[in-house]
């Protein structure tokens, strides 16, 4: 995760020191710059947004973002081939049967 995060706003990279925040917009920030925004608006986009620290707590469905995007097209590639093959095969056992009917 650390390799991608920094501050879309000062461009600081993430340290064991300064926590970071995503938005709900899609941005992410340091705590410096989510200090600065305002009324709940993004200081980047300018839109409403709320925030949610980067740290071992995160919400599933933030954390997922920061996972290794690689490793899991691969594993979604290999579940896919796997669905494939047994629904195919589960198909020509059936359609063997009815031939033999």
């Amino acid at each position: 995760m650390e390799n991608i995060v920094y501050c879309n706003n000062c461009f600081r990279q993430s340290s064991r020191t300064l926590m970071f925040h995503v938005t709900s917009c899609g941005y992410i920030s340091c705590k410096t710059c989510t200090d600065e925004c305002t009324l709940d608006t993004c200081k980047m986009c300018h839109d409403p947004c709320s925030t949610a620290a980067l740290s071992n707590n995160m919400a599933p469905e933030v954390r997922k973002l920061f996972k290794d995007a690689h490793r899991n097209l691969r594993r979604a590639s290999m579940t896919s081939e796997f669905q494939k093959i047994h629904s195919w095969s589960g198909f020509a056992s059936t359609r063997s049967k009815s031939w033999l009917a």
